[in-house]
């Protein structure tokens, strides 16, 4: 480890520049895996939830008068026959 400490030091000594395009090539790549990252998993939470909002059932519930009402415009008594 001693070793390879001292090869990075000389390198950039020696090298400046190109070690310095190192650094930079390596922060950009690093930057554009996590940008990519994330909209993948915004892209995946977004299809996550439009799945999840067509499994949805949504009852609405109405007012006991009306039903009747419309039973009595029909001219049924809720599906109970009486003889």
């Amino acid at each position: 480890m001693k070793y390879v400490l001292k090869n990075i030091r000389s390198f950039a000594k020696d090298y400046t520049r190109i070690f310095i395009l190192l650094i930079i090539t390596i922060a950009a790549s690093t930057l554009i895996i996590h940008l990519s990252y994330g909209v993948f998993r915004e892209y995946k939470d977004r299809k996550e939830l439009s799945r999840n909002g067509t499994k949805q059932i949504v009852l609405r519930l109405k007012r006991w008068k009306d039903c009747k009402r419309r039973e009595k415009s029909r001219g049924t008594d809720g599906g109970i026959n009486h003889p």
